[in-house]
């Protein structure tokens, strides 16, 4: 069986947001959801002890609000200090922004035609979460919901937020901050950092290697070897995952070589020069953050743009399909009544012929009249011939 995971923070339309997951809108405008098999569903949030009432939006909420309000100040205060007033965020645009909202996880085993029943699937994630999170600290899981209400196999939703920390020693969202204090390596550290060597995949295989032997002792085999397809095999939220994935790594690079070069410029000027330039610096940061958004978005357009030229062949070709058809269908409809206008013609000609006929046999009928009355006029003779001529007309006009 295999297991497949899939990571990502957004979609064009913002943030992914945690009442989906939960159930916590009109159901009635999501056709993919069948809900008769809602009650199926399970959720879990990280306050569940203390507050079972509250629903996914409201647990972000309020981890956000205790764990990163300081580190949020700090850098807004930083921002206003130096005139950046723009740069600054509240602690719900904070959760919101795509580049320090909760990382969102879909996790499932098996597909469509072959899967576990949903309480086994959520039994298997909980005992891997708590495992993940004991070996991983800094990664918080906030909520999961296991869903056995769409098409295809259940399905776990994981929202996680990784949580590192800034020169203050204040909590704040960071991927690579989280796996570097937690003393993650990449897998060859005598290389630099890149899309295939990085902390990330060194947490990633930990977590696959403890679920292949999770899911061992429940008598299920996982494939070991991952799922590698090009982008052009994915499906669109295969890639837009992916393609958040790359945007949040990116980011975080951009932050580290960004911390880096701070580091260099604290040590050539003032205290005071220092912090104005870092204010502007992480501005320009910002700006470039978004010309990259627009970028993906371009991207994005044009991976659409392909794929809708590629549906409109596809209808251009139903189309022509369809047109020859229906041609084929028309000349078979003008064969058909030409057939019936010619049976109508014989049938026609075959009502005249029987009308003559009746014509016929009422002549006979009066000749052999006529006869009978002359009979007794002539002799045997002359009867017998003329029996034998009216037979011999009577055989010429009936054939």
């Amino acid at each position: 069986m295999r297991a497949t995971t899939h990571n990502g923070r957004a979609s064009r339309k913002g943030a992914y947001l945690a009442k989906h997951n939960d159930r916590r809108f009109d159901l009635d405008k999501a056709e993919h959801i069948d809900q008769d098999r809602t009650a199926k569903n399970i959720y879990w949030h990280c306050m569940m002890p203390e507050h079972p009432e509250m629903d996914f939006e409201q647990v972000e909420q309020a981890f956000y609000t205790h764990t990163f309000k300081d580190g949020l100040q700090a850098k807004n205060a930083m921002y206003k200090q130096h005139g950046n007033d723009k740069n600054i965020q509240t602690i719900e645009e904070y959760r919101r922004n795509p580049r320090s909202c909760p990382e969102e996880q879909i996790f499932m085993l098996g597909n469509k035609d072959f899967y576990i029943p949903v309480r086994t699937l959520e039994q298997i994630c909980k005992e891997q979460l708590a495992w993940e999170e004991k070996e991983f600290p800094q990664v918080k899981v906030l909520d999961y919901a296991a869903h056995a209400d769409e098409q295809g196999a259940p399905h776990i939703h994981i929202r996680r937020a990784w949580i590192g920390h800034d020169k203050a020693g204040n909590a704040v969202i960071g991927q690579n901050k989280a796996l570097k204090e937690m003393g993650i390596e990449r897998p060859n550290t005598s290389k630099p950092q890149t899309r295939y060597n990085n902390a990330k995949i060194t947490y990633t295989r930990k977590c696959r290697e403890h679920l292949i032997e999770l899911c061992r002792g429940y008598g299920i085999d996982i494939e070991k070897q991952p799922k590698e397809r090009s982008e052009t095999g994915l499906t669109q939220t295969e890639y837009k995952a992916r393609q958040e994935d790359k945007k949040a790594m990116a980011a975080e690079l951009r932050q580290q070589a960004a911390e880096q070069a701070a580091a260099t410029i604290k040590k050539e000027i003032s205290e005071d020069e220092f912090d104005r330039e870092l204010a502007n610096f992480w501005g320009d940061i910002e700006k470039n953050d978004h010309l990259q958004e627009l970028a993906d978005i371009q991207a994005e357009n044009n991976r659409l743009r392909e794929e809708n030229a590629r549906q409109q062949a596809e209808i251009n070709r139903l189309e022509a399909e369809r047109k020859r058809q229906h041609e084929s269908l028309l000349k078979l409809t003008s064969a058909k009544s030409e057939k019936a206008k010619e049976l109508r013609k014989i049938n026609y000609a075959l009502e005249d012929k029987k009308t003559e006929l009746d014509t016929v046999k009422d002549d006979l009928s009066c000749i052999k009249k006529d006869l009978e009355e002359v009979k007794g006029y002539l002799t045997e003779a002359q009867q017998n011939r003329t029996w034998e001529l009216f037979n011999r007309w009577d055989d010429e006009r009936t054939h």
